[in-house]
């Protein structure tokens, strides 16, 4: 796998900062490898501020809505090493807006939404916590070798619940925005630990390293998400968690 992440996906191209392509897909596998049984977040996650959902543990879950006026959702565990997970699409990839939308209604048991690039953040997944609630991650990959304090800014914005489809081009931006929140606060029984939509903010970076110190500064403010940087070096190869806790403005 480290061969891999290395050399079959870093061909640099000349036009972008980037080293490679498929990183984003390649990153939410080894995700969700990870996570097909429960792991403490912080474990995997440093986090810029304590947050109550730290300690907990957490589940790759797959979500279908099931039929009935409540609109339910029927919960499956995704479990990428034990080859289980209840449908044969793992992941989707949309093609417009309006995807992002209809998957975030209702992901009919696929496990990764890769949005529209104007959507925000580069993937979606579900995470049932330790007490049963389910937190939405919203998660952006960097395949860079070098990371900017400006980059992980912008980079850690658009996992912003608040910010969702800021560079779309329709006149009806704020219209899905609105659209995807509402999607986000009902899709499944989420938790109250992470702001009104239920949403932990993450970034992914490889090989470069985020300035940590930088990002205090950079969200001053106590933000009503968690906000984690996940280090792609400490991720378990085996499937367990090695690391020991950190938050960033302790």
């Amino acid at each position: 796998m480290d061969y891999f992440v290395n050399e079959g996906m870093t061909r640099p191209h000349p036009s972008s900062k980037g080293i490679g392509s498929g990183f984003e897909k390649f990153g939410a596998y080894h995700l969700g490898k990870v996570l097909g049984t429960p792991k403490r977040l912080n474990d995997i996650v440093t986090f810029v501020e304590n947050t109550a959902i730290a300690g907990m543990t957490a589940q790759l879950v797959a979500l279908n809505r099931m039929d009935g006026v409540d609109g339910g959702f029927l919960c499956s565990e995704v479990d990428i090493l034990g080859y289980r997970w209840p449908s044969h699409i793992l992941g989707r990839t949309m093609a417009s807006e309006e995807d992002v939308i209809g998957w975030l209604n209702n992901p009919r048991s696929s496990a990764f939404c890769f949005p529209s690039e104007t959507f925000g953040p580069d993937l979606v997944m579900l995470l049932r916590l330790s007490d049963g609630k389910i937190i939405r991650a919203l998660v952006q990959f960097k395949h860079y070798w070098d990371l900017t304090t400006h980059e992980t800014r912008d980079a850690l914005t658009s996992t912003d619940p608040d910010k969702l489809f800021a560079t779309s081009c329709s006149n009806s931006k704020s219209v899905l925005r609105n659209a995807s929140q509402r999607a986000l606060e009902a899709l499944g029984p989420g938790t109250d630990l992470a702001g009104p939509y239920g949403v932990l903010r993450l970034l992914v970076v490889y090989p470069a390293a985020p300035d940590k110190v930088s990002l205090v500064r950079l969200f001053p403010e106590s933000s009503s998400y968690p906000i984690g940087i996940v280090d792609w070096n400490s991720l378990p190869r085996n499937g367990i968690a090695t690391r020991h806790p950190e938050v960033i403005g302790s």
